[in-house]
């Protein structure tokens, strides 16, 4: 989302009152973005030798994660690789990785398992995400929210790390000073269970019914692959073809999971509905009592007769028979 024209020249005099006083600018205590630059820092370089770097910043006065405004941090990424070290320990690994205040929000994971190329990995609120690109060079764009802890008002402490697991296959990491932090009010994704549906009151050993549980993304992202689990009691069965997990690839706003169930005996327990996603904050679970009485006495009576006439019928074979 664009900054409005107010927000721009808000930043712009933010800027420039922190260089008249000699400090860093502060980042916009409204919706907008200041890059590193910005903020008076230039390329952060990591290598060999240097495998950490921690730049100061100052976050404005009313700064916090969420839930009316939140910040998202946009690193800017190029990656040399030594090819030569990769020929000699392909099963070399290497991990970029960046944390505000000592909590992480960033962490590439690179490794080698085609001779020429590297893959990445990277996790963030809205999923993960894998790629594969040739030697020697690669260029990242990422992006995350920090953890709420992460953000508090006053002196903060950006930090980068290098980390190497084999030989030194890592020539030189470089965050670009266009990397940016950027205050917005889209939340990340938030999944919630907003209502259930079922079981029946008054639920008899024998009968069947749907269970429909609702889910809500209280977010401004989609969720990413989320899976909802349902686990039963002693007293219930999934019907034949019903499957114990719904997967959904994205989540925007609502969606809908759904079971037919057969209480199969008198039963006193709960329902347990597990929600799980690739995006953060996206996990609640729920227990539902449940109550199963037995069977109604005229259905038992009915099931008595029948097995009565059944007895009959096979005691008069038997004695035509004899």
């Amino acid at each position: 989302m664009e900054p409005s024209i107010a927000g721009l020249v808000l930043l712009l005099l933010v800027a420039l009152a922190g260089t008249a006083q000699g400090q860093a600018p502060l980042l916009p205590p409204d919706e907008g973005s200041l890059t590193l630059r910005d903020l008076g820092h230039g390329d952060v370089v990591l290598g060999p030798g240097v495998e950490n770097r921690t730049l100061e910043i100052q976050l404005p006065g009313n700064a916090s994660q969420g839930p009316g405004l939140w910040y998202r941090i946009h690193l800017n990424l190029e990656i040399r690789f030594n090819e030569s070290m990769v020929r000699e320990a392909p099963r070399s690994l290497a991990y970029i990785s960046g944390s505000l205040n000592g909590w992480a929000y960033a962490s590439a994971k690179l490794d080698f398992p085609l001779p020429g190329s590297v893959r990445w990995d990277f996790v963030n609120v809205t999923g993960t995400y894998r790629e594969t690109a040739p030697l020697p060079r690669l260029t990242l764009d990422l992006s995350n929210y920090p953890p709420i802890p992460a953000v508090q008002p006053g002196a903060a402490r950006l930090e980068f790390r290098l980390e190497t697991l084999g030989a030194p296959v890592v020539e030189e990491a470089r965050i670009l000073a266009t990397s940016r932090i950027e205050t917005t009010p889209i939340a990340p994704p938030r999944l919630r269970i907003s209502r259930v549906e079922g079981p029946p009151a008054g639920l008899r050993a024998g009968e069947e019914f749907t269970l429909r549980v609702h889910l809500r993304n209280l977010g401004g992202l989609p969720a990413r692959n989320t899976r909802v689990d349902l686990r039963l009691p002693d007293g219930l069965r999934f019907l034949s073809g019903a499957q114990e997990t719904q997967r959904f690839d994205l989540v925007e706003r609502e969606a809908q999971a759904e079971w037919r169930l057969r209480a199969i005996e008198a039963d006193q327990g709960a329902l347990q509905v597990l929600v799980r996603s690739e995006s953060s904050d996206s996990s609640p679970t729920l227990e539902v009592p449940i109550s199963i009485r037995p069977p109604d006495v005229p259905l038992l009576l009915g099931v008595a007769l029948a097995a009565a006439i059944l007895l009959l019928v096979l005691l008069r074979r038997l004695r035509g028979r004899g």
